[in-house]
């Protein structure tokens, strides 16, 4: 009867079928987002394959293309709007359950989405002509400077602290020379250069974020849908005498870096480090994805830490914890990465694993 507890609850699935209504209207009502959400399909359509409710799984997949298209889009660019989440879908039905779970299915789930935004992105770089933190940006500022009034949106974006003031201008004074065209000309320059800028950093980080976290979690919610765990227990006054339990697959509090893995991310760190300090432009992209791959894992590392503990002493508000670590990571990440690190000397859960519940 603990088989049937773990069982999906028909408000998960509900939970899952409503995401991807809203993903499949999204996708259509506006195409914009296609990406995003072709991104976030998998979380919810790989658990429910096998289920009743799968025929929603593929049609929400094909749903950012269907969009890319009806807006007039590139057949290319939307084509490549299936790969994030049909590829995982296609796993997910094609493999057996021993072969996606566990760490070979975070594997797995990581490398399909490593893959599918990799084709996405060689697909927007042959679209704009050349790479996208270079290209990007002289699209931006020529956008800008077509509008009726580019002095006006370059001022909001002064104003706001994402571009920075001329010399010798201030906020009152700028606003009356915004019609020279000189003036115009450098703050537009000032733009460009900022989202190059921008864009050397946050294109990297954010494409290490986006494979892990969607691989990883669409791995442990496809696990925790699809598969159980038996353990045997053996008493210890009487030894011979043993129980079976059957428990859910180990969720996200229960994710650890072994020791192996820990050197490894400290090796690549410092290598990335190196590769960051370089001249070349190829060196320096490679090593903002090395600095950015060792960063996620370790602040990943500290928010299972801190589900861990704080879910141990309040396991009754775990969802509400999950929650606050989640906006931590969003809002300061370096709090968790601190953990991360430390977890690695203190070992914050070996005590309380030590317990057999």
């Amino acid at each position: 009867m603990e088989g049937i507890q773990l069982k999906p609850r028909k408000a998960q699935i509900m939970v899952m079928t409503i995401g991807l209504g809203i993903l499949c209207g999204l996708s259509l009502a506006a195409p914009v987002t296609g990406l995003a959400a072709a991104i976030l399909v998998p979380l919810f359509a790989c658990p429910l394959v096998g289920r009743k409710e799968e025929w929603l799984a593929w049609l929400t997949a094909a749903a950012p293309t269907v969009g890319a298209m009806l807006e007039g889009f590139s057949a290319i660019y939307a084509g490549c709007l299936l790969l994030p989440g049909m590829l995982p879908l296609l796993a997910t039905r094609l493999l057996k359950p021993k072969q996606r779970t566990g760490p070979r299915g975070i594997l797995l789930y990581t490398g399909i989405t490593a893959a599918a935004l990799t084709l996405c992105a060689a697909c927007t770089t042959w679209l704009l002509g050349g790479p996208i933190g270079q290209t990007l940006p002289v699209r931006v500022t020529e956008l800008i400077a077509r509008m009726k009034n580019p002095g006006l949106v370059l001022y909001r974006l002064a104003a706001s602290g994402l571009l920075a003031l001329p010399e010798n201008y201030g906020h009152s004074d700028l606003l009356s020379h915004l019609l020279e065209p000189a003036l115009i000309r450098q703050m537009l320059m000032s733009l460009r250069l900022t989202l190059e800028k921008m864009l050397g950093y946050y294109l990297p980080y954010g494409f290490v974020q986006i494979t892990l976290l969607t691989g990883l979690f669409t791995a442990l919610r496809t696990e925790r849908a699809h598969g159980v765990m038996l353990v045997i227990e053996a008493n210890a006054a009487k030894p011979s005498e043993r129980r079976a339990r059957v428990l859910p697959p180990p969720g996200f509090r229960h994710l650890t870096l072994p020791n192996g893995l820990r050197r490894g991310v400290y090796v690549m760190w410092a290598l990335a480090l190196i590769l960051i300090s370089a001249t070349n432009s190829l060196s320096v992209t490679v090593g903002m994805l090395f600095f950015s791959l060792c960063s996620t894992l370790l602040q990943l590392n500290g928010a299972a830490v801190a589900v861990y503990v704080f879910g141990n002493r309040h396991p009754d508000h775990i969802v509400l914890i999950g929650l606050i670590i989640g906006i931590i990571y969003a809002v300061s990440p370096m709090v968790l990465m601190i953990i991360g690190v430390s977890d690695t000397f203190l070992h914050y859960r070996a005590k309380k694993s030590e317990k057999t519940d």
